[in-house]
């Protein structure tokens, strides 16, 4: 009996020093608790979504809370990523419950109250933005916190030895300098890679090119990037050739600048739409490269490819298949100032034109043949059957432009392009 008490007595008194040891600590422990809501508040930039609770009166409404607004602006006080420096942005997500019919139009309709509410509460634009979804089995608005977002492209200056236009032929070196700046705002992500494609015929085949670090920190503007490459015209040159100089940042927006470089004296292009066998359209481009020898003769080469696109007649539908490549040597004369009257001599390379055609629910696979071949239109163009081309449309610089038929249909459409290549 009077060790129970004795242990009883224990009891009471280090339950009395432990009340009074609390109530000492209790300013500290209140403090820790206010530390632990703002750390909650403003998490660390690529934490995690924090949750902001249910912000509306009813589940169906859309009406917010007493002070939800404050803690709306609040969650928007983006904290700065001490490990960058860089500006960050606050991304609100407005979550609906899963459930009801009408629960995406609740969802939409709250963000835009949510949205609202941080411009009247002050808050920039550019510092946060607000999504919404319909998920889970209850309300929410969700924040989280990350680097504020690139929406500009970058900006790409290229320059070249020789100049664009110039006319150009085997064994020829082209020197690219490509110059690259991501500079809009000190937000950019900076440049990623530099490259440099030789295109032809639809396929680009890689030069060169360089990739480049991501920033570490963002004190100042991205930091410009300089590339410079050198490609060499090869033995058997397409009509034209085309250098394409590609940037692209880190968050893939790029920019683009074509070079291209002429391998005839004249050069240009021929582009044709047409209808074949069961009513299949078809469109086709070119590149024409011509060699004047000074006496009136000339002699080139169109390269281009040919596609079917897919559509229906009353009967039949078809599906186009791979476009089908082609190159034509040409052969014909010029009589300065009046005319050109040129033909395909020959047929270069030719993959063949192929399909799927359905009829009555019979599938059968097509082969188009050669007399519905782009280049014989061109040939038709060009040679002037059932007329030469006579003077066509002739700019001021010397551009002729030649048209037949119009895309509208009905029929076959063409058009011929011819310039003066600059040496």
């Amino acid at each position: 009996m009077i060790v129970d008490r004795l242990i009883s007595a224990a009891r009471l008194g280090a339950a009395f020093w432990c009340l009074i040891a609390c109530a000492a600590a209790l300013p500290s422990m209140l403090a820790a608790i206010a530390f632990a809501g703002l750390a909650l508040a403003q998490a660390p930039p690529g934490s995690g979504p924090l949750s902001l609770g249910d912000l509306f009166t009813r589940p169906d409404s859309v009406d917010l809370k007493p002070g939800a607004a404050g803690k709306l602006r609040d969650a928007a006080a983006v904290p700065v990523d001490p490990r960058e420096l860089c500006p960050q942005q606050a991304h609100f997500k407005v979550i609906v419950k899963s459930g009801e019919p009408m629960q995406e139009t609740l969802a939409a309709a709250r963000r835009d109250v949510v949205d609202a509410a941080l411009k009247n509460q002050g808050v920039p634009e550019s510092q946060y933005d607000v999504t919404h979804a319909v998920q889970g089995r209850v309300d929410d608005v969700q924040v989280a916190y990350g680097r504020m977002r690139d929406r500009q492209r970058p900006n790409l200056h290229t320059s070249s030895v020789p100049p664009k236009g110039t006319r150009v032929k085997p064994g020829d070196r082209i020197t690219v300098t490509m110059v690259a700046r991501d500079h809009a705002d000190r937000m950019q992500t900076g440049i990623r890679s530099i490259q440099l494609l030789a295109r032809s015929l639809g396929v680009d085949e890689r030069v060169g090119g360089a990739t480049y670090p991501p920033r570490t920190d963002c004190q100042g503007m991205p930091e410009e990037r300089r590339l410079v490459l050198t490609y060499t015209v090869p033995s058997d040159p397409p009509p034209i050739v085309r250098l394409v100089a590609v940037t692209e940042d880190f968050v893939n927006l790029s920019d683009h600048d074509i070079g291209e470089f002429p391998t005839g004296d004249w050069h240009g292009t021929f582009t044709y739409v047409g209808v074949s066998v069961a009513a299949v359209k078809s469109r086709a481009s070119a590149d024409i490269a011509l060699h004047h020898d000074g006496k009136g003769n000339l002699r080139g080469m169109m390269a281009g490819q040919q596609e079917i696109l897919a559509g229906s007649s009353n009967t039949c539908s078809w599906q186009p298949g791979r476009p089908h490549r082609f190159r034509v040597s040409l052969v014909g004369v010029f009589t300065e100032g009046r005319s050109f009257k040129v033909s395909v001599e020959d047929v270069i390379d030719d993959t063949g034109i192929k399909y799927e055609l359905n009829c009555s629910g019979v599938s059968i696979p097509v082969a188009l043949d050669r007399a519905f071949h782009p280049y014989v239109w061109a040939y038709k163009a060009l040679l002037g059957a059932p007329s030469p081309l006579g003077d066509g449309e002739v700019t001021a610089d010397g551009v002729r432009q030649y048209r037949f038929g119009s895309e509208a249909g009905p029929g076959p459409a063409w058009t011929v392009t011819l310039r003066p290549s600059r040496n």
